[in-house]
């Protein structure tokens, strides 16, 4: 009685053997069958690849030059334009004549200068191309004849814009959004001039902005025509025209306005348009105006 369950057991064993050794033997030819189906599957990819890599041809990326090419030349042209609607003049005509001017902005004097023109009696570098179509656009609104234009061909309007927007701590907002503090010490930093010493002077001239001249014509810092009192027709031009007319005499008499006497010699050229008579009331005026200005983030953008 005792054996049989022992022969019972030997029986599973002996049926068990084969039928592992059968399902070992599945498995290893089903993963054998897989390995070999993906190896010739990679075979021929790789195959694919080299071919496809042989028959194609580079990349021709010269349009992208050619793109950029263009992208430079219309960022010119925005600006041109930009600055001839601050003066309200034709910005179409505007860009045709600098593109003209400049062989559309190719010519090797231009790319080493900036330099735009026409004329008058222009012979500087300009710091950067900002400012030399600044100066072409400021040259454009006051000597159209030296284009060989008329007034009435290259303005659109002589209307002043004398609508000031302010903003709740009362500062006057300019149509690109900055204060009119940020907008002369964006202009001083095109010309490369101090903006402390710009603005101290408009708030010295223009009794801080609150003068006749400055709200009716413009006219940031009692500047002149052949005609009297100078009238613009936008705020930006008058900023513009003061800084172009500020940094020709800066930069023909070389003054050091940080030290007292370059900024006594400034007082004489501007005020009397002559180095030996200083204005001494100007000048104390606007060095506390500057030693203000110093200390304050006014001019900040």
């Amino acid at each position: 009685m005792e054996n049989k369950p022992k022969l019972h057991l030997r029986k599973q064993i002996i049926y068990a053997i084969p039928l592992s050794i059968s399902l070992a033997l599945f498995i290893f030819l089903f993963i054998a069958k897989i390995n070999r189906n993906t190896h010739v599957e990679l075979r021929s990819l790789n195959v694919n690849l080299t071919s496809s890599n042989e028959i194609q041809a580079p990349l021709d990326l010269s349009f992208l030059d050619e793109y950029n090419e263009k992208l430079k030349l219309r960022k010119i042209d925005n600006t041109v334009g930009f600055y001839a609607q601050r003066f309200k003049l034709d910005t179409k005509k505007a860009i045709a004549l600098a593109r003209e001017l400049t062989n559309n902005y190719t010519d090797e004097k231009y790319l080493q200068t900036y330099t735009i023109t026409n004329n008058p009696n222009s012979t500087e570098i300009n710091p950067n191309q900002e400012a030399g179509i600044i100066r072409f656009i400021k040259i454009l609104n006051s000597y159209p004849e030296t284009f060989g234009l008329e007034w009435e061909d290259i303005h659109v309007s002589d209307e002043r814009d004398t609508v000031r927007v302010r903003n709740e701590k009362g500062q006057i907002i300019m149509k690109n959004g900055m204060t009119f503090e940020q907008y002369v010490a964006k202009i001083s930093n095109i010309f490369e001039m101090d903006p402390v010493l710009s603005l101290a002077i408009i708030y010295n001239e223009s009794g801080r902005c609150r003068s006749p001249l400055f709200i009716n014509n413009n006219n940031v810092a009692g500047m002149k025509s052949i005609d009297g009192w100078a009238k613009y027709t936008t705020l930006e031009s008058g900023v513009i025209s003061y800084l172009y007319n500020l940094n020709i005499i800066l930069n023909k008499y070389q003054f050091d306005t940080n030290t007292e006497e370059g900024l006594m010699n400034l007082s004489a050229v501007y005020v009397n348009g002559d180095i030996n008579t200083p204005s001494l009331t100007w000048y104390d005026t606007t060095s506390k105006i500057m030693n203000e200005l110093r200390e304050s983030d006014l001019l900040k953008y």
